[in-house]
């Protein structure tokens, strides 16, 4: 799911346009427009994008939250002369 700046700006594009480069989590994302098109879902498939949607929200959270309880516990220490 994009970020709401980004979603907007993307949407404002017109055809043949490309985005400038956004830095994500993964890596860079550049967007062009290609075509545009009404899409239309019933309701079963809307029902089922945004369960998915939210599901996937939750664990990205809870995830997160895993690994930041981690963090907390682990103490990292650099040998500088291993490093040369």
């Amino acid at each position: 799911m994009l970020p709401p700046e980004i979603r907007d700006s993307v949407f404002k594009m017109k055809i043949g346009e490309t985005s400038q480069a956004y830095k994500m989590p993964g890596g860079y994302e550049i967007y062009k427009i290609t075509d545009r098109r009404i899409v239309s879902y019933s309701f079963e498939q809307a029902k089922d994008a945004i369960k998915l949607q939210l599901l996937n929200q939750k664990f990205q959270q809870s995830l997160k939250s895993w690994l930041d309880d981690l963090k907390k516990d682990v103490k990292v220490q650099i040998n500088e002369s291993l490093l040369k």
